[in-house]
């Protein structure tokens, strides 16, 4: 026999067995199906590696795509970490505001849980 398995959860397979004095015993056992796969962020362009200080950054487009879920069921979002460790949840662009290096965080987190991220660094030079 074959089951198609469509979804997460658990299916119960049901059979029985009959022996040859007619004695018939039912089992039934569990398939459990679990989603260990995040979801895969794909960013339009990558963040420049360097830049000057007073520049604003555009974040690029970005998409999600998973195994199991529906773009709709996974939530993403951009961090910034500036030069001096702060993380900011941004939307648009960024100012880099002080010289150092600002690291970009794309992450993406699926319906049950599993989580993705991007990692981009720039470097803002001082004028």
């Amino acid at each position: 026999y074959q089951i198609k398995i469509e979804k997460n959860g658990v299916y119960r397979v049901s059979y029985q067995a009959t022996d040859g004095k007619n004695s018939t015993r039912p089992m039934t056992n569990p398939i459990v199906v679990n989603d260990n796969v995040g979801p895969e962020i794909q960013v339009s362009e990558t963040i420049p590696v360097s830049t000057k200080v007073g520049e604003k950054i555009t974040l690029p487009a970005v998409t999600y795509r998973d195994n199991v879920s529906d773009e709709t069921a996974i939530s993403g979002w951009v961090t910034v970490k500036n030069p001096k460790g702060v993380v900011m949840d941004v939307k648009g662009s960024v100012e880099l505001t002080e010289e150092g290096v600002y690291e970009f965080t794309f992450l993406a987190i699926d319906e049950t849980g599993n989580m993705s991220r991007i990692t981009m660094k720039t470097y803002a030079e001082g004028e």
